[in-house]
């Protein structure tokens, strides 16, 4: 019995040498399931396309998905074997999926169910290619950067974020009604007029559309515009509040939520006008209760509306 005793344990710590060896040589590794045991690894690839008028993702990231400015149209894609991202192109749509392989993946003795991530998506559009529509599936970040987009579908649990955009057309930015979760952030975005409907919050900064009227909607979050220039601008939103600061208006800037407040800033300026309408909740304006400020054939007219909530506007 001693004798089987030692014979163990000689053999457990040559067990234990062998393994702290092979840990020392990156022999620790992350191991998926895809009909059979397989060793995941990261994987770099650069796809390049011809010229597309449109791109489709269904992906789900931990890192963004990339809509940037390249020299040359092509697709930067790192991620590992067990969560595969692929890409091709029909009728000048370029579309870009990532796979989940069915499973688990077990990462030193750890499991952890495979959800995509550690992947990055970069695609990169010359200056001279002009995209119409993006729509987006799965749950990730769009980022979209010095590249002109018409129409942006948001048909996940997408975060979309745009920036340094110029469009000579009107922006439209719709979520779908069977999904379309997530934020919208615009910055320095120039363009007619926007069209923008989101779930969750938006914020809009820097931005121009002044030539065509605007609508902002939000059904679940919260406005906010910094800085911006409108011809007619109305926001609305079902449940959140809406702030801004001041904001150039040609005609008209119109605000309703349904359940929250709106806070704004506006200049006491020759032919403002201002007229609230609270139903349950307080309203003033410069520091005075009162529900309207100058005349109501102002060529600024802002007509700020909450069925449950405060209106406050300061200078």
């Amino acid at each position: 019995m001693k004798k089987t005793a030692i014979v163990g344990a000689i053999i457990a710590v040559i067990g234990v040498i062998l393994f702290s060896i092979g840990l020392g040589r990156n022999g620790l590794k992350s191991i998926y399931w895809d009909n059979g045991f397989k060793i995941n690894h990261t994987v770099t690839k650069t796809v390049s396309f011809k010229k597309v008028t449109d791109i489709d993702i269904n992906a789900a990231t931990t890192g963004p998905i990339m809509i940037e400015r390249g020299d040359t149209p092509e697709v930067k894609i790192k991620t590992s074997k067990s969560r595969p991202v692929t890409t091709s192109v029909s009728d000048g749509k370029l579309n870009v999926t990532a796979k989940q392989h069915s499973g688990f993946q077990l990462h030193g003795f750890s499991f952890e169910y495979d959800d995509y991530s550690h992947s990055n998506v970069t695609i990169m559009i010359p200056k001279n290619m002009k995209l119409n529509t993006v729509t987006t599936a799965g749950d990730s970040t769009v980022i979209v950067k010095d590249v002109s987009v018409k129409t942006i579908v948001n048909n996940g649990d997408n975060d979309i974020n745009l920036s340094n955009m110029s469009l000579a057309d009107m922006l439209t930015i719709q979520s779908s009604s069977s999904g379309g979760d997530g934020d919208v952030t615009l910055n320095n975005v120039a363009a007619k007029g926007l069209t923008l409907s989101a779930y969750d919050d938006v914020t809009i900064a820097n931005s121009r559309f002044n030539a065509q009227d605007s609508t902002v909607q939000s059904q679940d979050g919260d406005i906010t515009f910094h800085q911006n220039d409108w011809r007619n601008v109305s926001a609305s939103s079902s449940d959140g509040d809406i702030n801004f600061n001041q904001q150039k208006i040609h005609q008209t800037f119109k605000a309703t939520t349904t359940d929250g407040d709106i806070m704004g800033v506006v200049s006491p300026d020759k032919g403002v006008s201002i007229q609230t309408h609270v139903s349950d909740g307080d309203s003033t304006i410069f520091g005075f209760s009162r529900n309207s400020y100058g005349s109501t054939t102002g060529n600024q007219i802002y007509d700020l509306s909450s069925t449950d909530g405060d209106v406050g506007i300061t200078r």
